[in-house]
């Protein structure tokens, strides 16, 4: 028997409120502090905190990671320059996942700032951090010539530095964005000197050997050195097998198969391709579609077309499911297909649909090769040696800069100096001059300063009497402040007094009543049921303390000050247009 509307109803509220407390609870226990302290340390090369924290966002909606980042920003705003990068790179990290394929022009402002910060820093480390995040990022959203740029910048930078577990990740990566620029003989270099470093024989870095040992295979098959080619590609499937990658397996069997179609061996072709295919097609359809597409081919030779058309469609279909996400890869393989369709109504005798898709690979063709020849390395080679020009003539700019100012600076003080000598001179000329002018006129003027003396003292005289009146009168005032002096004293104290424990609180609350007498007589006359907690936060008010230093003293949060404080106010009955502080003024008066 189902139950009620009612019964469910109660559920799926009961569900919702605990899911929202739990929420809640993590977002208020999220361990700012720590955070803060992991992003301050580590090498310009560990992007191991930064992943951390990223991940630590999975539970968390965008505006509460926004949230997130901006307090971590706050607390760490005093941190040194490598907080400063990690928290604009984990800012950048999250933005790149939420909007993926989509939202570049959003991170290219973040990336900007943190190149601008990197260099301000003057650190090759921190440089080489920011450099490479622009980099990998351009490359993740397939802006080749910045990718190339800045990961070549920061691999140059990196190999100045004492040598790291990771560099060989570096090479790597770099090799593979050379690769898709059809930069073969660059992408070899680099590599290899990653094969060279990756040592480790761990599960991970042999299966990351795997993946490099193949990149060369691609290499030299593009490069026409087929046998080069087959032994990279044997050594990667042997690596495969020995760390029971299946993944890995399919992949060298789709560049395998295609090898043996290139020297018209369809029978061991079409295993490979077949196999490559059925591993594939769930996890790399892209793989998986590059093998449907020989297979096709291989069928186009035997007359098999409808088998070819079937794969060729499918190969589509695959393709089309990356939407967005790797376009030039994407690209790359359809146009292959594209070539493939275009071959198949060939042999049909279809000639609308042969022109249809040949306009298609021509197109595409002819716009990877503009990819290719704008993200050329040399492009970025050309780009990072005008990077450093820019920096010389700023250098040089700013030396300059520097020496003027310091010109500047002395003669500015050299003026100075005279003007002083001047006038110091001036002033004795005329002080003589007035010296003797005085001593001239001596008796006959005499009587006359006599008299003017007198009034002038007479004047100073009663200026003394004034001032001996206002100052009696100040200090009459003084006494009858309402605050004595120990009382100041016992003010500036409280100021200082930290209130964690009910020790403190009682030894806080007994100065204050000194100071501010039956100041909690009247709360309570006003509101009998005042929390402890409430007298507190009243207490705190009126000595006018920012609500950081209340949130210092009381050991809670800023947040928390603001929800105490509106509990005051609710519990008091004040009216949201009187002020806080003036009405606890008025209570203490």
């Amino acid at each position: 028997m189902n139950p009620n509307p009612p019964s469910i109803l109660k559920l799926l509220t009961s569900i919702l409120l605990l899911v929202l407390l739990w929420a809640t609870a993590s977002a208020e226990e999220f361990p700012v502090r720590k955070w803060v302290d992991r992003l301050s340390k580590g090498s310009g090369t560990d992007h191991v905190a930064v992943r951390e924290l990223v991940h630590s966002f999975n539970s968390m909606d965008s505006a509460e990671v926004e949230k997130t980042l901006d307090i971590l920003e706050e607390e760490g705003s005093t941190a040194g320059p490598a907080f400063q990068l990690r928290i604009l790179h984990a800012r950048i990290w999250f933005l790149q996942d939420y909007n993926q394929p989509y939202g570049m022009e959003k991170l290219v402002p973040l990336l900007e700032d943190m190149m601008q910060k990197a260099e301000a820093t003057g650190k090759e480390e921190l440089i080489a951090y920011a450099s490479w995040i622009y980099g990998s990022m351009m490359y993740s959203y397939n802006e080749m010539e910045p990718a190339i740029t800045y990961s070549l910048k920061a691999v140059e930078l990196y190999e100045q530095m004492p040598a790291f577990d990771t560099l060989h990740f570096y090479y790597s990566y770099l090799g593979e964005m050379l690769f898709h620029t059809n930069e073969y003989t660059k992408s070899i270099h680099y590599t290899q000197k990653a094969i060279a470093l990756n040592t480790d024989t761990a599960r991970s870095n042999r299966v990351l050997q795997t993946k490099y040992l193949n990149t060369l295979g691609q290499c030299y098959q593009h490069l026409g050195q087929p046998d080069s080619a087959f032994f990279f590609y044997q050594e990667s499937n042997r690596l495969a097998h020995a760390v029971g990658h299946t993944i890995w397996k399919g992949i060298n069997a789709s560049d395998l198969g295609y090898w043996y179609f290139v020297r018209k061996q369809y029978a061991p072709a079409t295993a490979l391709l077949r196999y490559s295919y059925e591993t594939c097609k769930e996890k790399e359809k892209g793989i998986a579609a590059f093998s449907l597409l020989w297979l096709a081919r291989i069928n186009i030779l035997q007359g098999k077309t409808d088998s070819a058309s079937l794969f060729l469609d499918r190969a589509l279909q695959l393709l089309d499911s990356y939407g967005k996400f790797n376009p030039l890869q994407v690209a790359v393989k359809l146009r292959e297909v594209y070539s493939a369709k275009a071959e198949l109504y060939r042999v049909l005798n279809q000639p609308d649909s042969l022109n249809f898709y040949q306009q298609r690979y021509q197109s595409l063709r002819d716009s990877l090769q503009r990819v290719a020849i704008l993200s050329s390395s040399k492009v970025a080679l050309l780009r990072i040696e005008n990077e450093k020009n820019q920096y010389l003539v700023r250098a040089t700019q700013e030396e300059k800069r520097r020496e003027a100012q310091k010109r500047n600076s002395i003669i500015i003080g050299i003026s100075l100096l005279a003007i002083i000598i001047i006038l110091v001179l001036a002033r004795q000329k005329a002080r003589l001059k007035h010296q003797q002018e005085m001593a001239r006129l001596e008796k006959s003027k005499l009587h006359a300063e006599v008299m003017a003396s007198r009034e002038k003292l007479d004047m100073f005289t009663q200026t003394l009497v004034e001032k001996s009146s206002l100052l009696e009168q100040l200090q009459e005032e003084v006494r009858e402040k309402k605050l004595t002096s120990s009382q100041q004293d016992l003010l500036l104290e409280l100021t200082n007094l930290t209130i964690l424990t009910e020790d403190d609180w009682n030894r806080f609350r007994s100065m204050f009543e000194k100071v501010y007498p039956g100041f909690f007589m009247k709360l309570k006359n006003n509101s009998p049921d005042i929390t402890v907690a409430e007298q507190r936060m009243a207490a705190l008010t009126r000595l006018s303390l920012s609500t950081k230093q209340m949130a210092a003293m009381l050991g809670i949060s800023v947040d928390a000050v603001h929800k105490s404080r509106q509990r005051l106010r609710n519990r008091l009955r004040i009216d949201t247009d009187v002020n806080l502080e003036e009405y606890m003024q008025a209570v203490s008066s």
